[in-house]
């Protein structure tokens, strides 16, 4: 995903970023069912791949 600004806004910092077009993990839940544990685990997997390479140059996600 591509940053587009880091900035701070009356004491509060945020990241503008790169909008990734795409179905949400709710979405697919309630279109298809429950994942599959090994597609779960894929999906958990992928989310922490990208919140480690964050965490790794100084960013914390508020969001999960």
């Amino acid at each position: 995903v591509s940053i587009f600004e880091i900035d701070e806004h009356d004491g509060w910092w945020y990241i503008a970023m790169e909008l990734v077009e795409g179905r949400s993990l709710y979405e697919m839940v309630d279109s298809a069912g429950p994942l599959t544990s090994a597609r779960a685990a894929a999906v958990i997997a992928d989310a922490a791949a990208g919140l480690r390479a964050a965490h790794h140059v100084g960013v914390i996600h508020r969001d999960v």
